[in-house]
């Protein structure tokens, strides 16, 4: 078990993230891994935090489109990195 700090705190865990398949990798280790597997986690994480305002967003017509909207190119440019 971890040992507290002067100030009686525990560290905080490593950051785990999940990949595609089942499981996860540390943050230490993705920071060593190849650029293949660090793109899968960076979808992953990303297809888990945000998603197509078609399923959250109102949409307005009349307005144009939708209610709100995310930086034009935020998706596309993530999207394009890792293709």
């Amino acid at each position: 078990m971890a040992q507290p700090n002067l100030f009686g705190e525990f560290p905080a865990p490593e950051i785990e993230y999940r990949l595609k398949e089942e499981g996860s990798i540390s943050a230490s280790n993705l920071a060593k891994a190849d650029e293949e597997l660090q793109k899968e986690v960076m979808q992953v994480w990303f297809c888990s935090h945000f998603e197509d305002p078609v399923h959250s967003c109102p949409h307005d017509s009349a307005e144009g489109g939708y209610a709100l909207q995310l930086p034009s190119c935020a998706q596309w440019c993530l999207w394009s990195y890792l293709q």
